[in-house]
């Protein structure tokens, strides 16, 4: 039974070589051979490698069992073999997951804004955008008085919207259809156009 490739870029050959090698009793002549195997992984490797990463290779495909004298450190074996430090990955929960993050994060800020004409208007930015992403979930159920709720809600009552403090625009989808029916009116008369150019040809 074949044993494991322990470096697959180099092949089995290159392994089979390096296991030959482990088995000459003389030092020098062992460290010629292991000269030849570098100088043969080194146009073997599909990328340009430092010299130091070749050794590091050679070491690694004899199981650091090839005595040699490496002309440079090696990387311990533990080191090698040490599992990396997990990433820190960020846990928080969303409140009003239809909006995302960032729009939470911006109410939370703007909240504790002391109140002026700035903050209105960032606040109805906000809200603006809210509608936005409801109505692209539910376009036949949204209104100014639910996205006022859900600011209330994930600014846990910091912010206190009304209907009498703000109006937000009209349902986005209405201008969805406009822009839609603009665009079909301006194939149209494309078509037509290509149509006279052809009759007068």
């Amino acid at each position: 039974m074949n044993t494991p490739i322990r470096r697959p870029r180099y092949g089995r050959l290159i392994q089979q070589c390096v296991e030959r090698a482990m088995t000459i009793e003389d030092r020098e002549k062992r460290n010629l051979a292991a000269q030849t195997i570098i100088s043969r992984m080194r146009n073997i490797s599909p990328v340009s490698l430092d010299d130091s990463d070749l050794w590091n290779h050679l070491a690694i495909i004899a199981d650091y069992r090839l005595d040699i004298d490496y002309p440079y450190e090696l990387t311990p074996k533990e080191e090698l073999l040490a599992r990396p430090a997990p990433l820190p990955y960020p846990n928080y929960a969303l409140s009003g997951d239809v909006y995302g993050r960032n729009v939470p994060i911006a109410l939370n800020i703007l909240a504790d804004l002391p109140d002026s004409p700035m903050k209105a208007a960032s606040v109805y930015a906000v809200a603006c955008l809210m509608k936005r992403c409801h109505l692209s979930f539910n376009a036949s159920q949204s209104d100014d008085t639910l996205i006022f709720s859900d600011i209330k809600y994930i600014t846990k009552g910091a912010l206190i919207i009304t209907p009498l403090d703000m109006t937000l625009p009209a349902n986005s989808a209405q201008n969805n259809g406009n822009s839609n029916a603009n665009k079909s009116k301006n194939k149209n008369k494309q078509k037509q156009a290509q149509k006279q150019k052809q009759q007068i040809r």
